[in-house]
């Protein structure tokens, strides 16, 4: 029985990492070298780099938006007077 839940983990791992791989594949953030790293970091550290890469590339594929519908990183303004 010990085996199959070690078969379970090896497969999750395995397709975690090339659900990874394929992202890290398409996606235009990375230049080659950097994509060439990411995925053998993947293979070497499967549940943690799977993850975190997959995780990663989400959250650069949705843009920011700001309560009044545009687009960008920057920061509100907080009035931060001290009331003198």
């Amino acid at each position: 029985m010990e085996n199959f839940y070690l078969e379970i983990s090896i497969i999750i791992a395995l397709i975690l990492n090339i659900i990874a791989g394929l992202q890290v594949l398409k996606s235009d953030y990375f230049e080659k070298n950097q994509k060439v790293a990411q995925i053998i970091i993947i293979f070497l550290i499967p549940f943690i780099a799977s993850i975190g890469i997959i995780l990663f590339l989400r959250g650069q594929e949705r843009p920011f938006t700001t309560s009044n519908g545009k687009g960008g990183r920057g920061h509100s303004s907080i009035d931060v007077s001290t009331g003198d």
